[in-house]
C-alpha cells in the first residue's frame, strides 16, 4: 500500500480538511465574541496562532487512531478500516467532532496561563485608577528627553481631566523611569490598578507616540495603540488619546470633559516646544531656572500668542519668582502674574493650569474668597492635580480651616504618593492642626523615603520647638530643644544655598533655642542682603527680632512688609510665634485687619 493510500485509509486528508473547516469556524466565533466584550486584541492573534499550532497535532492523533464502533482505539496499521463498518453519517460526525474536540483542547492547553491572565484581569470598567509612566525616547540622543518628558506631563494631564479616574502624579511615577520592577510591583506601590506606558518619537514635524495600557497586578494588556500626527495637532492628540482611554475602561465623561476633550486645538510647533522646556525649568526650584521658565514662555507666546498654556506658564514663573522674593518689588511681580493669567484664561476659559496660578495671584493679593474660588474651579477642571491640591490644602491653613487642610493635603498624597514632600504637607497640615503626634509619624515617613531632604528636618525642628515653648518642666523643654537643634543642624547641612527667608527662619529658632549670637549673624547677613539692593522680605527680618524677643522691630519689619505687599505676609496669621507672642498686641490685631482675614 502507497503512502498516499495509507493516508486515505487512515483518515488524515479527511481530518485535515474537517480540522481547517472547525478552525475556521472557532476563529469566526472567537472574533465576535471578543470583540464584544473588548478583550484585548492579542488575543485573537493568540487564538489563531493556537489553532495554528494544533493542526499538525490533529493529524499525527489522525494517523495515531482510529475510529471504531467501539471508540477512538490505536492504530495497529494494516487490514480494513473498521470505520467501514459503521454508518458514513455516523463516521462523518465521529470524525468532526473528534477534530473539533482536538483544537479546543489543543487551544486551551497550549494557551491556559494566557487565558488564565485574561480572566484574572477586571473588566475595563473596574478600573479607576492610573499611572502614566515616562515615556521612552527613540530617538537616541539626551538632548530631546525635555521633549519626551514633557510629553509625558502634557498626557498625564490630559487623562488627569477624566474625574473618574485617580491618576497618579508625574513626580511620583517618574521614579519608575528606567526601572527594573515589575507591573505589579509598580502597581501596587503606586496604589493603582492600571499602568501607560509607550514611546515617542519625532522627525522634524512629525510625532509618534506608541502607547500600551497594561492591568497591573496581573501584567495583562488591556489596549494598545499607535498614533502619527503633525506636531501642529499635539494638543488635540493629547485629547483624544485621553478619551481613548475612556473608552477603553468604560468611563462615561461628564458632559464638560467630553466637551474639553473634544475641542481641535493647533499649536504652533515652535511655540510648543518652547513651553516644553518652560516647563522644564519651572520644576527646577531655583532663581534661575524660572528665569529661564519665563524667557522661554515668553518666546513661545511670540511665537504662538494664542496658546492659552504659554500664558498660564508665564503667570506660574513669575508667581513663583515672587514667592522667592527672586526679582524685583513683589507687588509688581504680581501684577505681571495676574495680566498673564487672566490673558491665558481669556484664551482658555477651561485651562485648569491658569485658574491655580490666579488663585496663588489672589491669594498674594489678600482675596481671600476669589482665591478659594480660583482655586476650586482649577481643581474642578482638573482633580488630579497633585500640586494644586497642596496649593489649596495650604490656602486653607492659613484661613485657619485645619481639618479641611488635613482632608485636601492626604488627597494630595494619594495621588503623588512617593516623594517625601508631599508626605511632609500632610505632616504640615496636621501639625498646624496641632496634632502634633500624627504630623511626626508623617514625618518619620518622609525621613524613611530620603533621610537628607531639607524641608523635613525643617519642618520636624519647627516642632519640636514650639513643643519646648510649651513645655511643663525644665527637662521636658531641654529636651524639645535638643531635638530642634539636632533638626535645625540637619537642614543647615543639607541645605546647601539658604534663601533670604531660610535666613530668618534660621535666626528665629536660634534665638529662641537660646543661641542669639547665630541669630544676630543672620540678622547682619539680611541687613547686607537689602542694603545691597537684593530683595529680601522684610518678613525674613521680622522672624529675626521675635525671636530675639523685640517685638517693636519685628511689628516694624511687619508693616514695611505690608507696605510691600510682600507675600510672606499671607502666613501672618497661621503662624504659631506671631499668632502666640503678638497675639495680645493691638498692632497686630490691626494688622490683621487690614489684611482682611476671614474668622476661622
Amino acid at each position: 500500500m502507497s503512502f498516499f493510500d495509507e493516508l486515505q485509509r487512515r483518515s488524515v486528508i479527511k481530518v485535515a480538511i474537517a480540522y481547517a473547516a472547525v478552525a475556521w469556524l472557532i476563529a469566526q466565533v472567537a472574533e465576535l465574541v471578543l470583540d464584544a466584550v473588548a478583550a484585548p486584541g492579542w488575543i485573537i492573534k493568540t487564538v489563531l496562532l493556537l489553532l495554528a499550532i494544533g493542526f499538525p497535532i490533529a493529524l499525527i492523533f489522525a494517523w495515531a487512531y482510529e475510529i471504531t464502533p467501539e471508540g477512538i482505539r490505536l492504530d495497529k496499521g494494516g487490514g480494513r478500516s473498521p470505520e467501514k463498518l459503521l454508518p458514513r453519517r455516523v463516521v462523518m460526525r465521529r470524525r468532526i467532532a473528534w477534530t473539533a474536540s482536538i483544537a479546543v483542547v489543543a487551544l486551551l492547553a497550549l494557551n491556559i496561563g494566557t487565558i488564565g491572565d485574561w480572566i484574572g484581569a477586571p473588566a475595563a470598567g473596574e478600573i479607576s485608577s492610573i499611572a502614566v509612566l515616562p515615556l521612552e525616547n527613540l530617538m537616541g540622543g539626551s538632548e530631546q528627553d525635555y521633549f519626551v518628558d514633557g510629553m509625558t506631563e502634557a498626557l498625564t494631564a490630559a487623562v488627569g481631566q477624566i474625574k473618574a479616574l485617580k491618576v497618579t502624579s508625574r513626580t511620583s511615577a517618574d521614579l519608575y523611569r528606567s526601572t527594573d520592577k515589575t507591573m505589579p510591583e509598580i502597581a501596587r506601590e503606586l496604589g493603582v490598578e492600571a499602568i501607560l506606558e509607550g514611546s515617542v518619537l519625532r522627525d522634524g514635524e512629525e510625532v509618534r507616540i506608541t502607547l500600551q495600557l497594561i492591568h497591573g497586578p496581573t501584567d495583562s494588556y488591556i489596549w494598545a495603540e499607535n498614533y502619527q500626527r503633525k506636531l501642529r495637532n499635539i494638543l488635540t492628540l493629547q485629547d483624544e488619546i485621553a478619551r481613548a482611554i475612556a473608552k477603553k475602561m468604560q468611563i462615561t465623561l461628564t458632559p464638560d470633559t467630553e466637551t474639553g476633550l473634544a475641542r481641535e486645538r493647533q499649536v504652533d510647533p515652535k511655540a510648543y516646544e518652547s513651553w516644553l522646556i518652560g516647563n522644564f525649568h519651572l520644576t527646577q526650584l531655583n532663581e534661575d531656572s524660572f528665569n529661564k521658565a519665563l524667557n522661554e514662555y515668553e518666546e513661545a507666546i511670540a511665537k504662538d500668542p494664542k496658546f492659552a498654556s504659554a500664558w498660564a506658564g508665564k503667570a506660574m514663573a513669575h508667581v513663583m519668582l515672587a514667592s522667592w522674593h527672586a526679582s524685583g518689588s513683589p507687588a509688581e511681580v504680581i501684577r505681571l502674574a495676574e495680566v498673564a493669567a487672566l490673558e491665558a484664561l481669556q484664551l482658555d476659559p477651561d485651562l485648569g493650569d491658569a485658574h491655580m496660578a490666579l488663585g496663588i495671584i489672589r491669594e498674594f493679593q489678600w482675596q481671600w474668597d476669589s482665591a478659594e474660588s480660583s482655586y476650586k474651579q482649577g481643581l474642578e477642571l482638573n482633580p488630579n492635580d497633585a500640586l494644586g491640591l497642596v496649593k489649596y490644602s495650604n490656602f486653607l491653613t492659613i484661613m485657619g480651616r485645619f481639618d479641611d487642610a488635613v482632608r485636601i493635603a492626604r488627597l494630595a498624597l494619594a495621588l503623588d504618593p512617593l516623594p517625601a514632600h508631599t508626605r511632609n504637607e500632610v505632616g504640615f497640615a496636621l501639625w498646624m492642626a496641632g496634632r502634633d503626634e500624627e504630623a511626626l509619624e508623617i514625618y518619620r515617613e518622609s525621613l524613611a523615603i530620603d533621610a537628607e531632604f531639607p524641608q523635613t528636618h525643617d519642618v520636624i525642628a519647627e516642632l519640636y520647638l514650639r513643643r519646648g515653648v510649651h513645655a511643663r518642666t525644665p527637662e521636658e523643654r531641654q529636651h524639645e530643644f535638643e531635638l530642634a537643634r539636632e533638626h535645625v543642624a540637619l537642614f543647615e547641612q543639607y541645605r546647601k544655598d539658604l534663601s533670604p527667608s531660610d535666613m530668618g527662619l534660621k535666626g528665629r529658632q536660634y534665638a529662641m533655642l537660646g543661641q542669639p549670637e547665630k541669630a544676630l549673624q543672620y540678622l547682619s547677613e539680611l541687613t547686607k542682603l537689602r542694603e545691597n539692593g537684593r530683595h529680601v522680605s522684610a518678613v525674613a527680618l521680622a522672624d529675626v527680632y521675635v525671636g530675639l524677643g523685640e517685638y517693636d522691630e519685628a511689628l516694624k519689619w511687619l508693616n514695611k512688609a505690608f507696605d510691600e505687599h510682600d507675600t510672606v505676609l499671607i502666613w501672618l496669621k497661621a503662624d504659631w510665634t506671631y499668632n502666640e507672642l503678638l497675639a495680645s498686641d493691638p498692632r497686630y490685631q490691626e494688622l490683621l485687619g487690614r489684611m482682611n482675614f476671614p474668622e476661622a
